[in-house]
């Protein structure tokens, strides 16, 4: 089992986390193999092009047969490649992600829609005045479909007056 995490770039913080998490949880079912863990773990740099040639070194060097990349733009980027079929699946959201998956891939996370759904629902609740709002979206393939989503808000008032996309690793609201 292959952990395709972030340990460098914008999300650093995450990658040690995600794959602390698959060892236990691997552990928990007792997949060991020679008492050592099945589990090994590559860093995607948050950045598409590393991980595809990361994830061919350890299928040929370490006999992975399942991978998983923890970002939607890095799950976009996987399933393009490999040749010979490991199984992949990733908790990535997007309509886009889902469309581009080859046979052997299995995605279940849920929908943009639904942390957009909440967020809006929730800031409307606390600020039930504020009917126009201006949106910020991290540039990358979760934020974008994210993006997509809020323009359904009319019934609760809310007109989205434009948005913006933010680099990975900047602040997600800008200075004034």
């Amino acid at each position: 089992m292959l952990g395709i995490w972030p340990f460098t770039g914008a999300f650093a913080d995450v990658g040690p986390l995600l794959d602390r998490g698959m060892r236990l949880a691997n552990r928990r079912v007792g997949r060991k193999s020679s008492g050592a863990d099945q589990v090994h773990h590559r860093d995607d740099e948050t950045k598409g092009a590393a991980p595809p040639r990361r994830m061919e070194e350890a299928i040929d060097s370490e006999g992975v047969k399942s991978h998983r990349p923890w970002s939607s733009g890095i799950a976009l980027a996987c399933p393009k490649w490999p040749a010979r079929k490991v199984f992949y699946y990733f908790s990535g959201g997007t309509r886009t992600s889902r469309q581009a998956l080859p046979s052997h891939a299995f995605n279940w996370a849920a929908s943009p829609f639904t942390p957009m759904h909440v967020v809006v629902r929730q800031l409307h609740e606390a600020q039930p005045t504020h009917k126009r709002w201006y949106m910020f979206v991290n540039d990358y393939a979760f934020g974008w479909s994210v993006e997509k989503y809020p323009r359904g808000r009319r019934r609760l008032g809310i007109e989205f007056v434009g948005s913006d996309r933010m680099p990975l690793g900047t602040a997600s609201t800008p200075a004034s």
